[in-house]
């Protein structure tokens, strides 16, 4: 049996009767069409369905927004053009002015591409929903039930405050940004990430909001995501220092860890042993001088104070050149400060020493697909 020929460019489906009807009002949205080619171009997006249909965004997208008005371009075909649009090198709608609409529209079933118009005025009715948290925490709820927990780890969430650069038309406070040199409209984003530093959920505030204070506005809603008795060891760097807050987060079934700040004691030297960790790849990570302690702290009144106790890693560090001079001390100790009880020292230290992996999402740029649709 000889297999037909393909054509090289196939033409499209004509989807006159279609835009005919969506045109007055008559169709819900035209499901796709796709012709048969020898040569299809963008064709290597489709490459990413496999790791789309991983991240849940389709069914999450559809639990929170449902459907479109009335028109050619669906909610899933508007979908999946903002996805390998953005993975084409266009992130933003006028990008679509870049790709053949022809030619790329190929890919999503369609005669043609949506245009830039089109696809404005479908994210402008996204928008106007207000549901771009709901789908943040919907995705962060899907990611954190399908791959949360890690043998050995457990589930671990880091937490992190960034001051971004605000280009919209609301009125917003002035931060001071390190690129530009003079103060600009900005927004404090916290981030949730999981072991990986693969984002989990963000929500964003004036720069002028702590870190602290919005850890706790999180509290109920990784509760509600994380779900059950499900305990978390939840990392944060000193700008999440308060007491009060690891007491609540401890209350909640989270694990605080954080170093520890301000001026405090140091450990009997007698208490530090060599310690180790093998990670999930196999690769041995050594602490040669580490103690494992407990401490008092304490919050609230003077004459109405809450205390309770929370464990205590503490390592010896090389001091810097700065530090030496001024001190003439080789060495000093560090403290982490930590809820969880379970986890070895080793291990505890090595789950803080990954936090990094978080900047490093950030600092690479691939934060910016996780931005809510703005039309």
């Amino acid at each position: 049996m000889v297999q037909e020929e393909l054509p090289l460019l196939a033409d499209p489906e004509p989807r006159t009767h279609e835009r005919v009807e969506a045109s007055i009002g008559g169709l819900a949205e035209a499901a796709p069409v796709f012709t048969a080619s020898a040569r299809i171009p963008y064709a290597g997006l489709l490459l990413a369905l496999p790791a789309l249909e991983d991240t849940g965004l389709g069914g999450c997208v559809h639990a929170v927004y449902g459907s479109l008005r009335p028109g050619l371009y669906g909610l899933d075909t508007m979908l999946l053009e903002t996805v390998l649009r953005t993975l084409a090198g266009e992130p933003r709608a006028e990008g679509a002015t870049g790709l053949d609409p022809v030619a790329f529209g190929s890919i999503l079933g369609m005669d043609r591409a949506p245009e830039v118009q089109t696809v404005r005025r479908r994210h402008r009715e996204l928008a106007a929903r207000k549901q771009a948290e709901a789908l943040l925490e919907a995705l962060g709820r899907h990611h954190l039930t399908t791959q949360g927990a890690e043998d050995g780890l457990g589930l671990v969430l880091y937490a992190d405050g960034h001051v971004r650069s605000y280009q919209g038309t609301k009125k917003t406070a002035k931060q001071y940004s390190t690129r530009l040199k003079f103060p600009t409209p900005a927004t404090m984003e916290t981030w949730i990430a999981d072991h990986n530093g693969a984002p989990v959920f963000m929500v964003m505030a004036e720069p002028n909001s702590s870190l602290v204070g919005e850890l706790r506005r999180l509290v109920l809603t990784l509760r509600s995501m994380v779900g059950g008795g499900r305990r978390v060891v939840f990392g944060f760097d000193r700008e999440g220092w308060s007491p009060h807050l690891f007491h609540e987060l401890m209350q909640a079934g989270f694990d605080p860890l954080t170093w520890r700040k301000g001026e405090t004691e140091n450990v009997d030297t007698g208490l530090f042993t060599r310690q180790s960790f093998t990670d999930q790849w196999g690769v041995v990570h050594e602490y040669a001088q580490v103690a494992d302690t407990t401490v008092t702290l304490e919050y609230g009144p003077e004459k109405n104070k809450t205390r309770f106790e929370m464990r205590q890693i503490t390592r010896i560090v090389g001091t810097g050149t700065q530090a030496r001079e001024a001190t003439g001390r080789d060495t000093r100790q560090i403290h982490l400060l930590t809820g969880n009880t379970e986890l070895s020292a080793a291990e505890l230290l090595y789950t803080m020493s990954s936090r990094w992996r978080q900047e490093n999402y950030f600092s690479n740029g691939y934060w910016q697909v996780w931005d809510p649709l703005a039309g």
